[in-house]
């Protein structure tokens, strides 16, 4: 249905690479769903990312696993992730640049660093918190199966 699949294997899957209580770290080598996105090849050079899954199964270090992940519960977390900090920094540039002119507080430039920044900072700290209360638990994928190597 709204799976994602992996190059019409079925399922994605990755590798465990560290195993909590309720979660794992799955490291897993980049989907069709990415598009034309490649920021695992510009973060860690490769053509892989890692994500932080819901175990559904008990799991080990370096077992090979398959991935439930709904395409636009993705899609979502990707707006959340991405959007609302660029969304923050152009109101922030916006409102540290308004505030420099309105109130005539001396280095426009410095004035509209400063608002861009906070402007990134706070909705990652909103981000982080609402993930710590749990909000955006239906937007991890889920690890449901081991898979033969």
């Amino acid at each position: 249905m709204n799976e994602i699949k992996k190059r019409g294997e079925g399922m994605p899957y990755g590798v465990v690479k560290e195993v909590g209580k309720r979660y794992a770290i799955v490291q897993m080598e980049r989907q069709e769903m990415c598009g034309e996105c490649h920021a695992c090849d510009y973060i860690t050079g490769k053509k892989d990312c890692i994500l932080r899954c819901e175990k559904e199964i008990e799991c080990q270090v370096g077992d090979m696993v398959e991935l439930k992940l709904a395409q636009p519960t993705f899609l979502k977390a990707t707006y959340v992730m991405y959007g609302f900090p660029l969304i923050g920094l152009i109101i922030g540039l916006v409102i540290g640049l308004g505030a420099s002119k309105l109130f005539r507080l001396g280095s426009e430039d410095l004035w509209v660093l400063i608002g861009g920044l906070l402007g990134i900072v706070l909705p990652l700290i909103g981000i982080k918190w609402a993930e710590n209360q749990g909000k955006f638990k239906k937007y991890l994928p889920h690890i449901i199966a081991k898979r033969e190597i």
